[in-house]
C-alpha cells in the first residue's frame, strides 16, 4: 500500500502515511517520528509479523541501534493507540519472533484530487488557522492540561494561564486555539504583546487585529461593539509587562462583550473580576533515583522534550541506561522548564551528552541560543530573565538576588532573615516576596507548614550572577550560615546524635546547610567557630539521611580547627560522636574509630552527660564485636547495664540487656542469647525510635536479628522465619540506611541456614544494591560474601569462591574480622567440592584457629562439620577423623544448646554409623517446631535400613557470618 492517497482505517483512527498525520474521531493525535515511523511499517503488513531486526532496518535505516530504543517507542505508540483498554488490541508482541499489527485495517483512497479547490467553510477555517501561530508539531505532557483548559475556557470563558517564563504558556495557548477552532466559527484572535512596550498601543493593537473602526477617541467603544458581533475567542500572549492596561481593558471588554471569551498568558494574574487563574506546572521530571531505566525516563515528558530537541540537533547516538540518568538531572536542575531544557538539549547534536553535561555543570547554559525565529525574549535563558527582572520594583530586585544564597526551599521565617537588611523591616522582605511569587519568579508550595518558598534552578543562577556583581555575596553567604547555625541550635538537632529523634521534617535543610558549611569552610579566618559549630549542629542530618562520607568530612575539618575555636568540650564531644559512627560505616574499624569513641566517653564523663556515654558505650560494643574482641565487647557491654541501671529507664534497661544477648550469642550461649534478648523486648516492648536508636542504627532491629538467629539454632525454624520477616519490615519502616543493611545481612543468614535459597537471593541482591547507593563499602562487601556462600550452595562453585575471596580480602583490610571465620568456613567447602583438599584443609584450620582465639564459638560447630567434610574427601582411610571433627560439632553445639547443628552434625554421624539411629530419633523428638529441613533429612535416614554414607550436598549448611551489628 504504497500509494501517496491510501488511508488506513482501524478502530477510531485513521492514519495518512504520505501526509504523516494520524487521526482519532478526526483530530490530530501527536505521535513522535520513530513511532510514527513503526505504525506504518506495522500497518502496511497487518497480520504479518515484522522481527525487531525489520523494524529497526525500516525506521533507523543505516544506523546502529539497541533494540531497547525499539522497545522505548513501542511502548509509546501503544499509549497513543490505548492498546489494551477495553480489551482493544492493536500490536500483539510475539515472543521470540517480533510484532505484529492484529486489529483490523481497511485501506481506501483519499478521492478528493490534489488541485480540488477548499469549500468556503474550508477556506474560512484556513484563514483562521492563518491568524493564529503554527501548533507545535509535538507537544510533551500537556495533553491532560490542554483538555482541562479548554473546558475551563468554554465554562468560564475568562482563563489566565500564570507560569515562569519559558513553562509553555504560549505553547498551550496556541494548542487550545487550534483545539477550539470549530468552536468559533467567526473569529479567534491570537495577540502577542511581547514586543509592545508603550501601554497606549495594547488598545490600538488589538482594534486592529478584531477590525473595529480606529477611531481615536471612541476606540474602546469600538471594539467592544464589534466584538460583541460575533462568538470570538480573544488571546492575549505575554501581559506580564502591562498588566495593568491589560487588565484595565479586559475587564471592560469581557463586561461589555456577552459573546466574548478572553485567553490571556501572564507571569502574574491580571486580578480582575471573573478571571478565572490556572498556574502552569512545569514538566514532569524524573526522581532521582539509581536505578532509572531507559523505559521509566521515557515515561517523562521532560525527557521525551530533551530527546526530541536533541534529535532535531543531530543527535543520532543509542540510548545507554547511563545517558538517561545524564538528561534526567539536567531536567531535573532545569526544574521541567521546556524552553531551559529545549536549549540545553538543541547543544548535544554539537557537544554530546557528556559534553553538554559538562557545560551545564559550569552554568554556561544561561548564553546558550536557541531557535533563531523565536522572540528575542526567548533567544536565551539569559534574556528570558532580563525580560522578568527589567520589569520589578528595585526592592524586589534586591530581594530576589539575596534570596539566590538559598540552596533549597526556605520559609518566609528564613527569607527574612537572611533578605532584611538592617534599614528595611521585614514587612518589606515579605511584600517583595509575595511579588515575586505572584510574577512567578519563586515557586511557592502550600501544601506544606510552614509555606516554603524556592527559586528555581536557572532564576537561582542568574540572581547569583546579579549578587556576585553587586559585591553583597560574601555578607549575605554570612548571614545566611548564622541563620542556619541559629536554626539547628534552636531545633535542639544538634543534641539529636545519638537520640533516634524522627528528622524528616528538617530534611528540606540540607542543602542549605551544606551550602552554609562550603562558605564558612572557606572563610576560616573570618570566624573559624562558625565554622566548627555548624559541623556539629548538622551532623545528626547528615547522619539520618545516610549521608555518612559526607558527615566525615565536615567533622574531621571541624575537628581539624576546634583549637582555634575555643568553644568547650560540648561541641567536641557532638563531633567525635559522628565522626566515630560515620567512619565505621564507611571506612571500617580503624583505629580512628575507637580514637573517636574513646575521646567521646572522656569528655562524655567530664560533663556527666549519661546519655551520650550510654550511646559511646553501645558504640564500642558494636565496634569490638566487629573487630572480633568478644571478651572485650561482654566487658563492655556489662558496663553499660551498670550506666543503665543508673539511668533507670525501660529503654536503657531493655538496651542493656540486648547488648549482653549479642554477645552470648557471638560467644555460642544461645540459651542467654535468647533469655537477654527477650527479656528487653519485654522491657521496652514497643519502644520508640528515640529511646533504641544509639550509635547510627536501631538496637530493637539488633535484637529482633540476634533472636531470629539465635530461634533458629535452638530449633525453631518457623519462629525464626517470622522474626526475620519483622525485622526487615521494622528496619523498612525506619528508612535508616544502616539499620536496613544489618537487617538484611542477618535474615539472609538465617535464610541460607534453612536451604531457603530464593529468600537468600532477594535479601542479598538488596542489600548489595542498597549498600552501594549509600556508600556503606563494608556492607558492599559482606553481601559480596553472602552472595559468594549461596553460589556454592547452588552449585555455582568457582563464581562463589571468587567472590568470597574478593569480600576477605576487602574486610580484612577493613578490619572486620568477625565475618572472617563464617567467610573462611564457606571457602573451604567450596574448594573442598571443586576438588582442592589443601587448599579447603588450609582455609578451613585458619577459620578454626581464628574462632578460637576470639572467643565467636558461634561459629565452631559449622566450622567442625566443614573440616570433616575435608577430611572425607580425602583418601583412605580418614572416616575415623571425620568422625572426631562431627563428634566434637555435636558435643560443641549441644553445649551452646545449637538444636540444629547438634541434629546436623548427629546427621553425619549416622551416615558413617558412627550413632545409632535411636539417639538421632532423640534429638529430632527435641525439637519445639516443625519445619526444618534437617529433620526431614533425618527420619528419611531413620526409615532407611541403609543410611546413606553422606546427606546430598543441596541439603549441607552454609553458614552466614556470625550476628553482629557490622
Amino acid at each position: 500500500m504504497n500509494d501517496a492517497n491510501q488511508i488506513a482505517s482501524f478502530g477510531s483512527f485513521r492514519l495518512l502515511p504520505a501526509q504523516r498525520l494520524l487521526l482519532r474521531d478526526g483530530a490530530p493525535v501527536v505521535v513522535g517520528t520513530r513511532a510514527f515511523d513503526i505504525l506504518v511499517a506495522l500497518v502496511q503488513n497487518h497480520s504479518q509479523v515484522l522481527t525487531h531486526r525489520d523494524l529497526l532496518e525500516r525506521v533507523w535505516t543505516g544506523l546502529t541501534v539497541e533494540e531497547s530504543n525499539l522497545r522505548v517507542h513501542l511502548s509509546s505508540l501503544r499509549k497513543i493507540l490505548g492498546d489494551g483498554q477495553e480489551g482493544v488490541r492493536y500490536i500483539e508482541n510475539l515472543v521470540g519472533r517480533g510484532y505484529c499489527f492484529v486489529a483490523p485495517v481497511q485501506w481506501s483512497r483519499d478521492t478528493k484530487p490534489s488541485g480540488e479547490l477548499p469549500t468556503s467553510q474550508e477556506r474560512a477555517t484556513l484563514a483562521k488557522r492563518r491568524t493564529l501561530p503554527t501548533k507545535a508539531p509535538r507537544v510533551f505532557g500537556r495533553k491532560e492540561t490542554i483538555d482541562e483548559l479548554c473546558d475551563l475556557l468554554l465554562s468560564q470563558k475568562f482563563v489566565t494561564i500564570v507560569g515562569s517564563g519559558g513553562i509553555g504558556k504560549t505553547t498551550v495557548a496556541v494548542s487550545i486555539a487550534h483545539e477550539l477552532l470549530e468552536h468559533f466559527h467567526d473569529t479567534t484572535l491570537f495577540i502577542d504583546l511581547g514586543e509592545i512596550r508603550d501601554p497606549g498601543l495594547v488598545l490600538q493593537t488589538i482594534a486592529s487585529a478584531a477590525g473595529a473602526p480606529a477611531a481615536p477617541s471612541q476606540l474602546g467603544d469600538n471594539l467592544a461593539a464589534h466584538l460583541s458581533r460575533h462568538k470570538t475567542l480573544l488571546i492575549l500572549d505575554n501581559c506580564e509587562h502591562l498588566i495593568d492596561i491589560v487588565a484595565h481593558i479586559c475587564e471592560n471588554i469581557f463586561r461589555d462583550c456577552t459573546d466574548l471569551y478572553l485567553l490571556a498568558t501572564s507571569r502574574e494574574a491580571l486580578r480582575v473580576g471573573h478571571e478565572q487563574v490556572y498556574f502552569l506546572e512545569p514538566l514532569e521530571v524524573p526522581g532521582n533515583h539509581a536505578g532509572l531505566t531507559i523505559a521509566e525516563a521515557m515515561a517523562y515528558p521532560s525527557v521525551q522534550l530533551f530527546l526530541d530537541k536533541a534529535s532535531t540537533g543531530g543527535f543520532r547516538e543509542p540510548l545507554q541506561p547511563e545517558d538517561v540518568r545524564l538528561i534526567a538531572r539536567m531536567c531535573r536542575r532545569l526544574d521541567g522548564n521546556a524552553l531551559a531544557i529545549e536549549l540545553v538539549a538543541s547543544r548535544v547534536g554539537t557537544f554530546g551528552l557528556e559534553g553538554t553535561y559538562d557545560l551545564f555543570e559550569e552554568h554556561q547554559k544561561l548564553l546558550w541560543k536557541g531557535r533563531r525565529n523565536a522572540p528575542a525574549r526567548h533567544q536565551t535563558l539569559e534574556a528570558m530573565l532580563n525580560w522578568s527582572y527589567d520589569l520589578l520594583a528595585e526592592r524586589d530586585r534586591d530581594v530576589l538576588q539575596y534570596l539566590s544564597v538559598f540552596a533549597g526551599p526556605f520559609t518566609l521565617k528564613a527569607a527574612q532573615a537572611v533578605a532584611a537588611d538592617p534599614d528595611s523591616d521585614r514587612l518589606a522582605v515579605a511584600n517583595s516576596l509575595t511579588s515575586l511569587v505572584d510574577k512567578s519568579l519563586v515557586w511557592v508550595s502550600t501544601q506544606t507548614s510552614p509555606v516554603l518558598f524556592k527559586l528555581l534552578d536557572t532564576t537561582s543562577i542568574y540572581a547569583g550572577q546579579k549578587l556576585c556583581e553587586s559585591g553583597r555575596l560574601d555578607g549575605l553567604c554570612r548571614r545566611h550560615a548564622l541563620y542556619w547555625l541559629e536554626c539547628l541550635e534552636s531545633e535542639a538537632i544538634g543534641t539529636s546524635i545519638f537520640s533516634g529523634r524522627d528528622l524528616t521534617k528538617y530534611l528540606s535543610y540540607t542543602a542549605d546547610v551544606r551550602a552554609a558549611l562550603e562558605w564558612s569552610g572557606r572563610h576560616l579566618g573570618q570566624d573559624a567557630a562558625l565554622f566548627v559549630k555548624l559541623a556539629a549542629a548538622s551532623a545528626p542530618l547528615f547522619l539520618a539521611q545516610g549521608l555518612l562520607g559526607e558527615c566525615e568530612t565536615w567533622c574531621k575539618a571541624a575537628l581539624a580547627e576546634i583549637a582555634d575555636a575555643e568553644l568547650g568540650p560540648a561541641v567536641e564531644l557532638a563531633l567525635q560522636e559522628a565522626l566515630a559512627i560515620a567512619s565505621m560505616f564507611t571506612r571500617g574499624n580503624h583505629a580512628v574509630v575507637r580514637q573517636s569513641i574513646h575521646r567521646g566517653l572522656e569528655l562524655a564523663g567530664s560533663l556527666n552527660m549519661i546519655d551520650h556515654q550510654l550511646h559511646l558505650l553501645a558504640g564500642e560494643n558494636i565496634f569490638l564485636t566487629r573487630t572480633g574482641d568478644y571478651q572485650s565487647a561482654l566487658e563492655g557491654a556489662q558496663q553499660c547495664a551498670v550506666t543503665s541501671t543508673a539511668k533507670g529507664t525501660a529503654s536503657a534497661l531493655a538496651m542493656a540487656d540486648w547488648m549482653i544477648g549479642c554477645v552470648h550469642h557471638l560467644m555460642g550461649d544461645q540459651r542467654k542469647a535468647q533469655l537477654l534478648t527477650e527479656r528487653g523486648m519485654e522491657r521496652a516492648p514497643a519502644a520508640s525510635p528515640t529511646d533504641v536508636d544509639f550509635f547510627g542504627y536501631d538496637h530493637r532491629v539488633r535484637a529482633m536479628i540476634v533472636l531470629c538467629r539465635t530461634l533458629w539454632l535452638r530449633g525453631y525454624p518457623k519462629s525464626a522465619t517470622a522474626m526475620s520477616e519483622r525485622a526487615i519490615a521494622e528496619a523498612d519502616r525506619r528508612r535508616h540506611s544502616v539499620t536496613i543493611c544489618i537487617a538484611l545481612i542477618y535474615t539472609a543468614t538465617e535464610a541460607l541456614w534453612s536451604q531457603n535459597h530464593a529468600a537468600a537471593a532477594r535479601r542479598i541482591d538488596r542489600l548489595i544494591i542498597h549498600a552501594e547507593n549509600h556508600a556503606l563499602a563494608p556492607y558492599q562487601m559482606v553481601g559480596i560474601g553472602l552472595s559468594g556462600q549461596l553460589k556454592i550452595a547452588t552449585g555455582e562453585i568457582d563464581e562463589g569462591i571468587a567472590e568470597l575471596s574478593r569480600a576477605l580480602a576487602s574486610l580484612q583490610s577493613e578490619e572486620h574480622h568477625i565475618l572472617t571465620p563464617a567467610f573462611l568456613g564457606a571457602m573451604a567447602r567450596g574448594l573442598c567440592l571443586r576438588g582442592d583438599l589443601a587448599a579447603a584443609n588450609t582455609a578451613v584450620h585458619s577459620a578454626l584457629q581464628m574462632a578460637e582465639a576470639t572467643g565467636g564459638h558461634c561459629d565452631l560447630p559449622e566450622l567442625l562439620l566443614v573440616a570433616g567434610d575435608v577430611v572425607r574427601r580425602g583418601s583412605g582411610g580418614e572416616a575415623e577423623e571425620a568422625a572426631a571433627f562431627y563428634a566434637r560439632a555435636l558435643e560443641v553445639a549441644r553445649t551452646q544448646a545449637a538444636l540444629h547443628q547438634e541434629l546436623r552434625a548427629a546427621i553425619e554421624l549416622v551416615g558413617l554409623k558412627r550413632m545409632p539411629g535411636r539417639e538421632l530419633a532423640e534429638i529430632c523428638s527435641r525439637f519445639p517446631e516443625k519445619g526444618s529441613v534437617f529433620v526431614t533429612v533425618a527420619h528419611d535416614m531413620l526409615r532407611s535400613h541403609s543410611p546413606p554414607a553422606a546427606i546430598p550436598a543441596p541439603l549441607r549448611l552454609i553458614s552466614g557470618p556470625s550476628v553482629q551489628d557490622s
